[in-house]
Protein backbone atom coordinates (compact mmCIF):
# COMPACT_ATOMS: atom_id res chain seq x y z
CA UNK A 1 0.00 0.00 0.00
CA UNK A 2 1.27 3.61 -1.20
CA UNK A 3 0.14 6.68 0.70
CA UNK A 4 -1.49 9.12 -1.60
CA UNK A 5 1.16 12.06 -2.14
CA UNK A 6 -0.53 15.47 -1.10
CA UNK A 7 2.22 17.77 -1.19
CA UNK A 8 0.05 20.75 -0.10
CA UNK A 9 -0.61 18.39 3.14
CA UNK A 10 3.18 18.05 3.39
CA UNK A 11 3.45 21.98 3.27
CA UNK A 12 0.82 22.80 5.66
CA UNK A 13 2.19 19.70 8.35
CA UNK A 14 5.91 21.75 8.15
CA UNK A 15 3.83 25.11 8.91
CA UNK A 16 2.03 23.84 11.49
CA UNK A 17 3.99 21.11 12.98
CA UNK A 18 6.05 23.61 15.62
CA UNK A 19 2.67 23.63 17.29
CA UNK A 20 2.76 19.93 18.58
CA UNK A 21 5.61 20.74 20.65
CA UNK A 22 4.65 23.87 22.15
CA UNK A 23 0.73 22.37 23.09
CA UNK A 24 2.54 19.13 24.67
CA UNK A 25 4.96 20.87 26.56
CA UNK A 26 2.44 23.81 27.96
CA UNK A 27 -0.19 20.45 29.00
CA UNK A 28 3.10 18.53 30.07
CA UNK A 29 4.08 22.04 32.31
CA UNK A 30 -0.06 22.69 33.62
CA UNK A 31 -0.39 19.51 35.00
CA UNK A 32 2.81 18.60 35.86
CA UNK A 33 3.25 15.55 34.12
CA UNK A 34 6.13 12.82 34.47
CA UNK A 35 8.22 13.68 31.30
CA UNK A 36 7.92 10.13 29.88
CA UNK A 37 4.69 11.13 29.02
CA UNK A 38 5.92 13.41 26.58
CA UNK A 39 6.14 10.65 23.96
CA UNK A 40 2.73 10.12 23.99
CA UNK A 41 1.74 13.49 24.02
CA UNK A 42 3.63 14.71 21.06
CA UNK A 43 1.96 11.61 19.52
CA UNK A 44 -1.59 12.44 20.16
CA UNK A 45 -0.65 15.97 18.95
CA UNK A 46 0.61 14.84 15.42
CA UNK A 47 -2.48 13.00 14.96
CA UNK A 48 -4.93 16.15 15.58
CA UNK A 49 -2.57 18.22 13.45
CA UNK A 50 -3.25 15.63 10.42
CA UNK A 51 -6.83 15.32 11.76
CA UNK A 52 -7.21 18.48 11.43
CA UNK A 53 -5.48 19.42 8.51
CA UNK A 54 -7.13 16.80 6.35
CA UNK A 55 -10.47 17.94 7.58
CA UNK A 56 -10.10 21.80 7.01
CA UNK A 57 -12.32 24.05 4.65
CA UNK A 58 -10.34 24.62 1.19
CA UNK A 59 -11.39 28.21 1.19
CA UNK A 60 -10.43 28.53 5.06
CA UNK A 61 -8.95 31.75 5.61
CA UNK A 62 -4.99 31.28 7.06
CA UNK A 63 -6.03 32.72 10.29
CA UNK A 64 -8.71 30.60 10.48
CA UNK A 65 -6.85 27.64 9.43
CA UNK A 66 -4.29 28.43 11.86
CA UNK A 67 -6.99 29.06 14.62
CA UNK A 68 -8.64 25.76 13.80
CA UNK A 69 -5.24 23.80 14.05
CA UNK A 70 -4.08 25.23 17.44
CA UNK A 71 -7.46 24.29 18.62
CA UNK A 72 -7.55 20.49 17.59
CA UNK A 73 -3.58 20.16 18.40
CA UNK A 74 -4.16 20.91 21.65
CA UNK A 75 -8.06 18.96 21.74
CA UNK A 76 -6.01 15.72 20.66
CA UNK A 77 -2.99 16.55 23.70
CA UNK A 78 -5.26 17.33 26.43
CA UNK A 79 -7.64 13.99 25.34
Amino acid sequence: FQPRSDPELDRLVDHFSHRVRYFAQRVERRFGLDPAWRDDLISAGYYGLLKALRNRRPDAHEHELSAYVSKRVEGAVLD
